[in-house]
């Protein structure tokens, strides 16, 4: 049995949906338990913003790679002194789904890629329960350098952070996103409640077209309150029927 449907299994268990008992081979987790105690970094901040060379820059871009590149080589005291490396996405770009997180964990920060943590094979699980794989999903994060640690992005660096993800989306563009956790609502809708205005679909305007999406909880929520997975549950199955129909006018 492979892992995405053992994925799916384990989600649906966690949601409380009934599933047949099937004979599983036993395999080892490959799942990442330790943690990490990371020190404080004081830092002296400058109110830098994204400055019009920016945005002439990356209206220049016209593919990821440049995009990933650009990125690699920015630099502000606001955001990149807390990290190691850009941490840019995962899945594949071509996919009618793009699943936009927060912000990068420790993990991400030391693989380069997002949702690499406990709270990733949480959202992995969630995904493959309606069939979303990396190889039908591309996923990043609205900031995506990591943060101090429990820290919530300023209105600063959210700002830097912001033309960044829109070009991003726009290079990808994707029939619909999924906007993980409260800071990529807010970075594309303006809205700052998740608990508020999960499950309702949004529609954002971008230069070359319009696109749906989809807010819910961050599995970072879900692991503190387990009892929130149900109402996830029915998010996905929100996402998966527009998933279908978009499939089936595009066939």
């Amino acid at each position: 049995m492979n892992e995405a449907l053992k994925s799916a299994l384990d989600w649906w268990s966690q949601v409380g949906v009934e599933t047949p008992e099937l004979n599983l081979p036993h395999t080892q987790e490959n799942l990442i338990t330790q943690t990490t105690t990371e020190k404080k970094v004081e830092i002296q901040k400058k109110p830098i913003k994204t400055n019009d060379r920016v945005q002439k820059d990356l209206k220049k871009i016209k593919n990821l790679d440049d995009l990933k590149i650009y990125m690699g080589d920015f630099e502000s005291a606001a955001l990149t002194d807390n990290s190691r490396q850009c941490v840019f996405s995962r899945g594949n770009p071509k996919a009618n789904l793009m699943v936009i997180g927060d912000s990068p964990s420790g993990h991400d920060d030391k693989t380069g890629q997002p949702f690499m943590g406990p709270e990733g094979q949480l959202l992995d699980k969630m995904l493959a329960s309606i069939n979303q794989t990396e190889d039908n999903t591309y996923i990043t994060t609205a900031i995506n350098w990591k943060l101090p640690t429990h820290k919530k992005p300023s209105d600063e660096e959210l700002n830097i952070c912001i033309p960044f993800l829109k070009r991003h989306i726009e290079l990808v563009s994707p029939a619909i996103l999924l906007l993980v956790g409260g800071v990529s609502l807010q970075a594309l809708t303006g809205l700052t409640t998740i608990m508020k205005n999960r499950g309702q679909w949004q529609k954002v305007n971008f230069s070359n077209k319009e696109i749906i999406a989809l807010p819910i909880y961050h599995p970072t929520l879900l692991m503190k309150q387990p009892l929130l997975k149900r109402e996830a549950w029915r998010d996905l199955c929100t996402l998966k029927e527009k998933l279908i129909n978009f499939s089936n006018r595009t066939s």
